[in-house]
């Protein structure tokens, strides 16, 4: 069942919330009614990379800059020795003929642009031993460079991106940061307004649950907290402890842990149209499909709350429901279904806590 919904191939659905012109635009609220939280889940398609982007992935390091720096240092200070050489040998009259065949031989077998560049002046340029060297060397410097380069470049298009774990609780960033809205929302809708496959580039992944294949300890209530220094984009493939990440996920109470963002009968609904405008964007580019938080245990916010989510008596009922969704069949709640309270410590939600999930700081 937690395969399922972590991947997105399912929809499981509960309870209700507000209907705003912006959510009801680009949601469909028949799939998946939650209580306080957004999941992010990355697309089934893949999105297409540009081949510039890929390219030029590797020059993003500074390395590759001082490299090529220093080769075209050396072709100027290679055309440089020629030309004195040249001058010099004019004076001294330098026998270098027997130089000029075994440079065009190796020119030719070679074929590298630096060889080539020294190869088409051979009647000018003089060829002493000392000058034959470093074009050689210098030709065996790209040829090392230009493997490297290959070798990085298909590693960039091939292999999954590792999202590191931290080993100090220092490091840690808990989810009770209090955040700035107006500063979040700036943040995030630029990001949404690129719409770049880099969209979570500069995102921090701060907690997370564990991935489906380890869904035992995520039924335990066990944590999995990442680097706070590591980088999400939805055009990689993520893996974590040898398992692929498949969703991510953003909790309104983390970000504003002050305001009760867990009624939809409340006007304060999370974010407000503010964040409903960014979900909005997310949604109508393709980038993110839209789900809404599930239950969690512990939350002080339920107490003595009268409009706590109407769901079923028994969390035997919510449980075979549960059962219905591994079948394929999507379940939701509509607002005639509401007369009943229930408390939310009495529900036992274990299994439907099985969505795995992180934070996201913009």
């Amino acid at each position: 069942m937690f395969r399922y919904l972590s991947n997105g191939t399912i929809d499981f659905a509960l309870g209700g919330i507000a209907f705003t012109p912006e959510r009801s635009k680009y949601f469909d609220f028949s799939r998946t009614y939650y209580v306080d939280s957004y999941t992010f889940i990355s697309p089934t398609i893949k999105q297409k990379t540009k081949i510039r982007n890929i390219i030029m992935k590797p020059f993003r390091t500074s390395v590759w800059y001082h490299i090529v720096g220093a080769e075209l240092f050396t072709a100027v200070m290679l055309y440089i020795i020629a030309n004195i050489e040249r001058k010099m040998s004019k004076k001294l009259k330098f026998p270098f003929a027997k130089h000029d065949e075994w440079f065009t031989r190796f020119g030719n077998v070679t074929s590298f642009a630096i060889t080539q560049m020294f190869q088409k002046p051979c009647n000018r340029f003089p060829r002493s031993a000392a000058l034959c060297w470093i074009c050689h060397l210098s030709s065996l410097a790209f040829y090392i460079l230009g493997i490297v380069f290959i070798t990085h470049l298909i590693s960039n298009m091939t292999s999954p991106k590792i999202i590191p774990s931290v080993d100090k609780s220092s490091n840690i960033i808990h989810s009770g940061i209090p955040l700035d809205i107006r500063d979040y929302e700036a943040e995030l809708g630029e990001y949404l307004r690129s719409k770049r496959p880099e969209l979570w580039k500069h995102a921090t992944l701060v907690n997370w649950l564990d991935s489906c294949q380890s869904i035992k300890r995520v039924s335990r209530g066990t944590k999995i907290y990442m680097d706070t220094r590591s980088r999400l984009s939805f055009y990689h493939r993520f893996v974590y402890n040898k398992t692929r990440v498949f969703s991510f996920h953003i909790s309104s109470e983390n970000i504003l842990p002050d305001v009760n963002l867990a009624w939809a009968m409340q006007k304060n609904w999370p974010f407000r149209r503010a964040f409903d405008r960014i979900l909005s964007q997310a949604v109508e580019s393709g980038l993110v499909h839209y789900w809404m938080g599930n239950f969690r245990r512990g939350r002080t916010a339920w107490d003595g709350n009268t409009e706590a989510m109407l769901i079923d008596e028994t969390a035997e009922f919510l449980l075979d429901w549960s059962s219905s969704v591994t079948r394929g069949n999507k379940k939701s709640l509509g607002p005639g279904q509401r007369e009943n309270q229930y408390e939310y410590e009495q529900l036992t939600m274990i299994e439907l806590d099985g969505i795995r999930r992180c934070f996201i700081i913009g």
